[in-house]
């Protein structure tokens, strides 16, 4: 599976981060400012979950007919209605 691009963006945002670090004393604080920003992107990329398919029922739902009962609500209104679905 292919890296996404900001994969590669976060990770050239971390080396350049260590880079200026060692390169240069006195850039120490764009250096930090650089790895905590690289931190954050990190974290926030591993809390989306990645996208993933989650649970697939190889076997489909089984045919039938189901009741699906749909809420509303935005402010202090709120409303409810019953649709039937049929599978086939």
């Amino acid at each position: 599976m292919p890296l996404r691009p900001e994969v590669w963006l976060i990770s050239a945002l971390a080396l350049f981060g260590l880079w200026s670090c060692v390169v240069r004393k006195d850039r120490l604080r764009w250096a930090t400012l650089a790895l905590a920003l690289t931190m954050l992107l990190l974290m926030g990329l591993a809390a989306c979950g990645g996208g993933g398919r989650g649970y697939v029922n190889p076997t489909g739902t089984p045919r039938g007919t189901y009741n699906v009962i749909v809420n509303g609500s935005s402010g202090g209104l709120t409303h409810s209605a019953t649709v039937t679905l049929t599978v086939q």
